[in-house]
Parts: C-alpha cells; structure tokens; sequence
C-alpha cells in the first residue's frame, strides 16, 4: 500500500509511521526498511506498557466506540504523532490480519537471520497469511504435509495488477 501511495504522490513527499512496542519490534523494524527502501521519512510511534490504560481512555473517548481495541491505541497515538506532520494519514488498519501481522512479522525476522531455513520459514509465513504458495521445493513439502495432515488449505491470495484494480487467482 505504501509503494502504491508513494507512486501517486509523483514528486511530494511521503512520511511513513510504523508502530510498535520496542525499538526492535518487527513492525517498526520492517517500517524503517520500507521507508529506506521507498526513499522517504520514517516516525516510530513506541508505546510502553505504562501508556495503555490512559491510550485506551483516551482513543475509546476520541472515537467514540465503547469497545476499547489493541487497534485504537495505534490509530489514536499515530494520529497524535502526525497531527502537524503530514496532511493526511492513511492507514492500514486491520491489514495486518491479512498481510503481516506480528507473528507473521517474527518469522519472516527468523528467517532472515537462519539463511538456510529462509526460504521455507517465508513459505510457510507467507502461505499461513495469504496464501500465496511456496516458491521454494521446501516449503511446497511442508505445506503440502501441513495440508495432509490438517486436511485444509490457505486461500490463494489476490494479487495487485495495477493501481486501480485487482485480480483474483
């Protein structure tokens, strides 16, 4: 999503937020490298455990939902922090159900630092989250096993063809 927003900003500049709980927090860490990698800021948005109860107060009293979620406390305090730094912010919110959530996160941190299970670790992420299919031997045997033994497959997963629409495999 961000590559896609980058492309149609053209020339402006585009400032990326990654939220996280530590430092080392995959999500922040995979943030900071998209914004190297898309050429463009990046603003850590850390949140400690002393900041939940009064983050919760607050986003459930901001947006106005009687239902606090871990969800809120990243919109409401990424908001806080971009009130003055950007003109909108877009958010994945709830994405992260479908494209990389932390534990989706963690393997693919397993995998970059154990090379010789790296391929087979992003399968089984990648597979686990979206479907894609193994592109390793690998891991098209472990998925393969994996389906076997559970009896079910991940959904294929639909891939972007251009900005303005998808197609579905």
């Amino acid at each position: 999503m961000a590559a896609l927003v980058k492309q149609a900003l053209a020339d402006r500049s585009m400032t990326a937020f990654s939220y996280g709980y530590r430092d080392d927090d995959p999500n922040v860490v995979g943030g900071i490298q998209m914004a190297e990698m898309l050429g463009c800021q990046h603003v850590k948005v850390i949140t400690t455990a002393d900041e939940v109860p009064r983050l919760l107060a607050d986003s459930i009293y901001h947006l106005e939902e009687p239902v606090g979620r871990d969800q809120y406390l990243m919109l409401f305090k990424m908001a806080c922090r971009a009130r003055g730094l950007v003109d909108t912010l877009i958010t994945g919110n709830c994405g992260d159900y479908v494209f990389g959530s932390p534990p989706l996160a963690y393997k693919y941190m397993l995998a970059s630092r154990v090379p010789v299970l790296r391929g087979v670790l992003e399968d089984i992420a990648t597979d686990q989250y979206s479907g894609a299919g193994a592109k390793t031997l690998a891991g098209k045997v472990v998925l393969t096993w994996r389906a076997c033994v559970t009896g079910r497959n991940t959904p294929r997963a639909a891939q972007v063809r251009s900005v303005t629409g998808y197609q579905r495999e």
